[in-house]
């Protein structure tokens, strides 16, 4: 049994006591014998600074999740499905999720069986998948891709279409200062214009830093609307922030990308603290 804090072990009765904990919303989680295996409980728990009594974990087997990937016939040839390996995470990112079940192999007919803890959840590729990347995930003829799909107890779920592309975006270029001097150290914000998309985990946000030429580069970027800016310092924690990004994007450069174009967009360097 592990918190966010200290671990607690359970007695052979079921209970257990978790001590040292202040105020504040903590997530108990447990897994049973077997870890990615093993039955698994999760509850939210408010603390206000009294003790807090009587709380129920039931415990859940994980449950099933299976697909198929789905490529464009003139790629397929160039996919290794060996190489593939398909993650089921949750959508909501800060929770660590103890005992949680690791990546599942895609077999040689594209097929895949993934194991998953109930929850709001997406799926995604595990590592890195060099030249690829999902297009689109399916379920029941809808794009959950960035929704995620709510799974629940004892329901495992089937016919997941995940599409992969090997047409990626490229977006790449150098910065300057306003008097046109090349500039060596700086980072690099992508982000799309519509807001809605400014989420934990997106897909939409990247970050980046020069090579040894100066030159930045973005890879694998979803086709649609963004804004990029270079700026001469970025907080490792608050580049992704919305809150950041609404400070920035008046002072950012807008471009569009389809799927498999290369852009050039030259930036001038921007001071963070302008």
């Amino acid at each position: 049994f592990m918190m966010f804090g200290p671990p607690a072990q359970i007695k052979p009765d079921g209970s257990f006591v978790v001590n040292s904990l202040t105020p504040g919303e903590w997530v108990l989680q447990t897994t049973g014998p077997g870890a990615a295996g093993g039955d698994y409980a999760s509850v939210e728990v408010t603390i206000n600074g009294d003790d807090v009594n009587g709380i129920r974990l039931v415990g859940v087997p994980p449950l099933t999740v299976s697909g198929r990937l789905v490529v464009d016939p003139a790629a397929a040839q160039a996919l290794r499905p060996s190489a593939v390996r398909i993650m089921i995470a949750p959508v909501q990112s800060g929770i660590p999720m103890i005992g949680f079940t690791g990546p599942a192999a895609v077999n040689d007919d594209l097929s895949f069986e993934a194991k998953a803890r109930p929850g709001k959840m997406r799926v995604t590729l595990a590592g890195q998948t060099p030249g690829w990347a999902i297009r689109s995930v399916r379920y029941r003829g809808v794009d959950i891709i960035d929704a995620g799909l709510e799974l629940r107890a004892g329901e495992n779920v089937g016919d997941i279409e995940v599409e992969l592309t090997n047409r990626l975006t490229d977006v790449s270029g150098v910065v300057t200062t306003p008097k046109g001097e090349p500039v060596k150290d700086y980072s690099v914000v992508v982000f799309p214009t519509d807001r809605e998309k400014w989420t934990p985990n997106s897909r939409y946000l990247k970050t980046a830093r020069p090579d040894q030429d100066g030159r930045y580069k973005v890879n694998g970027l979803p086709p649609g609307e963004y804004r990029v800016i270079a700026l001469d310092y970025v907080d490792s924690n608050e580049w992704n922030d919305p809150e950041f990004l609404d400070r920035v994007q008046s002072r950012a450069t807008t471009f569009s990308i389809n799927e498999g174009e290369m852009k050039s967009v030259d930036l001038r360097i921007t001071t963070a603290s302008s």
